[in-house]
């Protein structure tokens, strides 16, 4: 009988850890919720109080449909200030994945019509080069993206950013 006291003891003991282990996992997940809630609100306060801009949708026109929107956007964005409210605007479009997220704000900045349309452009273009006429919409694809993975090098904006890292 003894024996069957220490078993039943022992089954108890390792019944009695498998909910403690789940319930530190639940304490250490919403400690890691309240922390991102705490980041989020700091952010979200620092926003508020850096700038006196009041996201207007309208204001930019978006989301852009012609490549007259998006050239006339390009000459707007050249004042700071206006870069800098439309980054505002943007990124309170939110998303649960960086995924999720860019393609908010894609979708957000122009209408698909508008994205097709330079898609189009590009691929057409790519195709009326005799030594590349023969290659396939996913390859074009990836090139476009990492073109637009690397654009920030370009024209200088490597060397710019080495000469802000050594200052």
């Amino acid at each position: 009988m003894e024996n069957n006291t220490m078993e039943d003891t022992k089954s108890r003991s390792s019944r009695e850890a498998v909910p403690t282990a789940i319930a530190k996992e639940i304490l250490i997940q919403l400690d890691s919720i309240r922390q991102q809630q705490l980041l989020i609100l700091m952010q979200l306060l620092q926003i508020s109080s850096s700038s006196d801009f009041t996201p207007d949708p309208t204001h930019f026109g978006l989301p852009l449909s012609t490549i007259e929107e998006l050239q006339c956007l390009e000459e707007t964005l050249k004042n700071p200030e206006e870069k800098k409210n439309l980054t505002v605007l943007l990124g309170m479009v939110g998303g649960m994945t960086l995924k999720n997220t860019v393609g908010q704000v894609l979708k957000r900045a122009m209408n698909t019509s508008l994205a097709r349309l330079i898609k189009s452009v590009v691929l057409d273009a790519v195709r009326r080069n005799a030594l590349t006429k023969d290659s396939t919409e996913e390859e074009t694809e990836l090139l476009i993206t990492r073109c637009l993975q690397f654009a920030s090098d370009r024209d200088g904006g490597r060397s710019q950013r080495a000469k802000r890292q050594t200052t």
